[in-house]
């Protein structure tokens, strides 16, 4: 089973504080298994669009609905007390992927509408390490010490990294209460979930909608961001809007390749067939399942391969059709499959 997604492992670890017997697949289902979700973000005076196929890891609200007590510290106060508080807390640092294993990056025109985080496990007079599904990574210092200093970090806002008590962390008794809830338990609510509708919105105005309706509601707004390509064509801001087309389009394809490559789609497969779909009678569902999470891979390779900045500023279009049509077969699969996937388990 994959699970490369920083924010599950690094919640998984946060977990394992207090049972240090929890599997991945259950950390996974306990954060709401599969969903899928849009999330808005404030740029500028536009929105950028993401989509996600989990529920809510996203920091720090995951921390506040969970009741984890955590401190934000800059970074040269973690600088100077990581060696000597390491064992009583845990410090976690919200990051790009692609910081890490580089020597050095330019942080001059980074734009972030959004972070993962990982857990730091060490580090030494250059780097900062962290321990990932086996492997090792590292973030230079420097490039961290030049992002706080140009306050370059989630849209010139502040930088900061999270510091959790151990101790109060094991104390938290709804965590632990919610941590002893069957894995079982948690798929069948996950299933019972996914059609449920529901918004919130951010005090920093970040807008998360989960339910199918999020479907229609990113392939509306892709026509309209087509439909307005002919509009800005007559104006100055011909190039500006295209920019913002690839930005856009960036931003998507980096939200959905930021975990594994099938949207989780693949993984909850596996937790399928390790307690229901097991049988003959249920391999047309597995098959779909297949199905739906190559779609998604597909979907996020083409958004790889077709995503640069030349060829949008010359054919935005084409990028805007390629995503309407995956997304449009994508719903329809997945709709399917998980109304399907519902019906099986009530006849069991």
């Amino acid at each position: 089973m994959e699970f490369r997604e920083c924010r599950l492992v690094t919640l998984h670890r946060i977990f394992k504080e207090i049972d240090p017997t929890i599997e991945l697949t259950k950390s996974f289902l306990f954060l709401g298994g599969i969903k899928i979700a849009l999330y808005k973000f404030p740029f500028r005076k536009n929105e950028l669009i993401g989509l996600n196929g989990s529920g809510e890891m996203n920091s720090p609200y995951i921390f506040d609905e969970l009741e984890i007590i955590y401190e934000t510290i800059d970074s040269q106060t973690f600088f100077s007390e990581y060696f000597q508080n390491r064992e009583k807390y845990l410090y976690i640092l919200p990051l790009l992927g692609d910081f890490l294993g580089v020597e050095k990056y330019d942080t001059r025109n980074i734009s972030v509408t959004g972070q993962s985080y990982l857990m730091i496990d060490d580090m030494d007079e250059q780097k900062i390490y962290f321990e990932f599904q086996g492997t090792q990574e590292f973030l230079m210092k420097s490039i961290l010490e030049d992002v706080a200093k140009k306050q370059v970090w989630l849209l010139n806002g502040e930088f900061y990294v999270y510091k959790i008590c151990k101790r109060k962390l094991q104390e938290n008794l709804l965590l632990r209460k919610k941590l002893e809830i069957a894995e079982e338990e948690l798929l069948l609510t996950c299933l019972n979930n996914y059609f449920s509708e529901f918004e919130y919105i951010s005090e920093e105005g970040l807008v998360r909608v989960e339910g199918i309706q999020t479907f229609e509601q990113i392939i509306d707004y892709f026509k309209k961001l087509k439909m307005d390509i002919s509009k800005y064509n007559k104006t100055k801001n011909k190039n500006n809007y295209r920019k913002y087309i690839y930005l856009q389009m960036l931003h998507m394809q980096k939200l959905i390749c930021g975990g594994t490559d099938a949207f989780f789609r693949n993984e909850f497969k596996t937790i399928l067939e390790k307690y229901y779909l097991k049988n003959d009678d249920s391999a047309i569902i597995k098959n779909k399942w297949i199905n739906l999470a190559a779609l998604w891979r597909d979907f996020a390779r083409k958004l790889q391969n077709n995503i640069s900045y030349n060829f949008i500023m010359k054919q935005p279009e084409k990028v805007i059709d390629m995503s309407i049509d995956y997304l449009k077969k994508i719903a329809l699969l997945e709709v399917d499959v998980m109304k399907e996937t519902n019906a099986f388990f009530m006849k069991k």
